[in-house]
């Protein structure tokens, strides 16, 4: 740039972050640079003494970009030679060449080579610097092959069982299969399933054979243990609730029960059926009373009923034993809570020992001269809460730490939506009593008097029991552990009182709240107590 003094007095200027002198008529030139960052319109400007100067630049910039479409090949082996046509592609603003081939802008071009392909995947090849990315997939059929059946019986001279051969194509290429002689295709991901029928004349080992041919080349084989005579054993849970299993012969039948209490005892039995349908049949059985022979009559049975003690959670296999083979009920038990109902509570005693630290209060004017301001930890609230026709009614007593322990007490009643509570108690420096009165719904302070004169206090709400601003614990066929989980809920001071696991254990609903204190909840006839750092008795109407 060019600073010409057209004045007649030396001139100071600031300019690129200095001072320049320009005498009068002096021609002073200043030189400085810009870097262009892409093609454009660039703007080049400079703060002389604070004003700037600006004058745009056009940028242009020309160049071929060359790139190559994605090539794809199929290959049935590896190593292989494979020829590719590539399409080339230039994608930048001047002509570029490819060996012989000049491409115009925006311009293609098919490539024409020859690639060694040793591995299948993606990966890149080079032509005259461009690179090309391709794909080698390696096409091949491939199986999964089973077969299926029963393995053992006891059946009727010339009854049939099926013995089956499924065949799945699992690879990426198409196979041609001879099964036994019958000609099959299979797609890549296409599945066969041969079924042949084994008669049973005699007691013996069966085979049934499959000759498989083609792209696989194999000989499948199912084999079949028989037994001429055959029982059917039906488990039977009668008590606690009816239920009934068939397991097979050498395995188990699986059944649950949901049980409230921990231990229990289930009646169960056996009935034994045999199949044959013209002769009598003598079966030889063991179970947990003994060994004895059982005869039974041509499409008869034969049973026994037992009894057994399962414990909740946890499960029992109660089984029977028929000529050597075993047959096995699994019994399941899961612990579940109880439901409970409760239409009216008329009164709640409790007590509260769970500490809530570091509550800030503020109170000023008449009788408290000046302001005074406390931290206080509640240390414990108790107290009995009654309901009323109207509302409810509460008293009893608070343990408030500052500097030392303070024991006072409290009263309260709620009437329709509003209500008071006044606390007495020797703290902010001499014997007060706080009177808060609120509005229920929603919760909202509306004024608070210190010795029956209105001041200015900020009381913590946790002052005021949140049983007593709860609605009244009542429940409709609710699970007791729900139930549990609200009425703890309904204590709570602060978030560590917040419960954080609820748990039936057979006796009593066990509730660990986010500060680490365990409370037992117990329903009995007409109350429910509440065991622990919370302790609590609800007398129901």
């Amino acid at each position: 740039m060019t600073l010409r003094n057209v004045g007649n007095g030396t001139a100071v200027v600031y300019v690129f972050g200095k001072y320049v002198e320009v005498k009068p008529g002096e021609v002073v030139k200043l030189n400085a640079t810009a870097t262009a960052q892409a093609a454009g319109i660039l703007k080049i400007a400079v703060e002389v003494n604070g004003t700037e100067y600006a004058r745009e630049v056009y940028i242009y910039y020309y160049t071929p970009i060359l790139a190559a479409e994605p090539a794809y090949v199929e290959v049935r082996k590896l190593p292989t030679n494979v020829t590719l046509s590539v399409v080339v592609k230039n994608v930048g603003n001047w002509t570029g060449r490819l060996g012989p081939i000049e491409i115009p802008p925006g311009g293609t071009a098919a490539i024409n080579i020859t690639a060694a392909v040793n591995a299948t995947g993606t990966y890149s090849l080079q032509i005259g610097g461009v690179e090309v990315p391709i794909t080698v997939v390696y096409k091949a059929p491939s199986f999964e092959i089973k077969t299926g059946g029963p393995t053992e019986t006891e059946a009727l001279p010339g009854e049939k069982y099926p013995a089956w051969l499924w065949i799945k194509n699992v690879g990426n290429a198409t196979a041609k299969l001879s099964i036994d002689g019958e000609e099959r295709e299979l797609g890549p991901g296409d599945a066969v399933n041969i079924t042949k029928w084994i008669q049973v004349d005699k007691v013996g080992i069966y085979k049934a054979v499959f000759k498989v041919e083609g792209d696989l080349n194999t000989t499948a084989v199912h084999q079949l243990s028989a037994k001429i005579v055959a029982v059917k054993v039906e488990m039977v849970l009668w008590k606690p609730e009816l239920r009934r299993g068939w397991p097979p012969p050498n395995g188990e039948d699986r059944t649950s029960l949901l049980l409230e209490s921990k231990t229990a005892e289930v009646q169960w039995g056996y009935i034994i059926t045999s199949n044959a349908s013209k002769r009598t049949v003598v079966v030889y059985v063991e179970d947990v009373q003994g060994r004895d022979y059982f005869t039974i009559p041509p499409k008869g049975s034969v049973g026994r009923n037992l009894t057994a003690t399962v414990q909740a959670p946890g499960s029992i296999a109660v089984w029977v034993i028929v000529n050597g083979t075993k047959y096995t009920y699994v019994i399941s038990t899961q612990l579940v809570p109880p439901k409970v109902t409760i239409r009216d509570v008329s009164k709640i005693e409790f007590r509260d020992s769970r500490e809530i630290l570091g509550l800030g209060i503020k109170c000023s004017g008449i009788p408290i001269v000046g302001t005074i301001q406390r931290t206080i930890d509640i240390v414990e609230v108790s107290g009995v809460l009654a309901y009323t026709t109207d509302g409810k009614t509460i008293e009893g007593t608070v343990k408030i730490r500052s500097v030392d322990v303070y024991t006072g007490s409290y009263r309260g009643i709620i009437t329709g939506t509003s209500g008071r509570v006044d606390i007495d108690v020797d703290f902010m420096g001499g014997h007060h009593v706080i009177t808060t009165k609120f509005r229920t719904s929603p919760f909202e302070i509306t004024e608070v008097l210190i010795d029956g004169v209105p001041g200015k206090c900020d009381i913590p709400t946790q002052l005021i029991p949140s049983i007593f601003l709860s609605g009244k614990p009542a429940a409709d066929n609710e699970l007791a552990t729900q139930y549990a989980f609200r009425l703890v809920s309904a204590f709570k001071k602060g978030d560590s009182d917040v419960p954080q696991r609820v748990e039936w254990n057979g006796e009593y609903v066990e509730v660990v709240d986010k500060g680490g204190n365990v409370l037992r909840v117990y329903f009995g006839q007409g109350e429910v107590v509440i065991e622990g750092p919370l302790s609590a008795r609800l007398v129901i109407s």
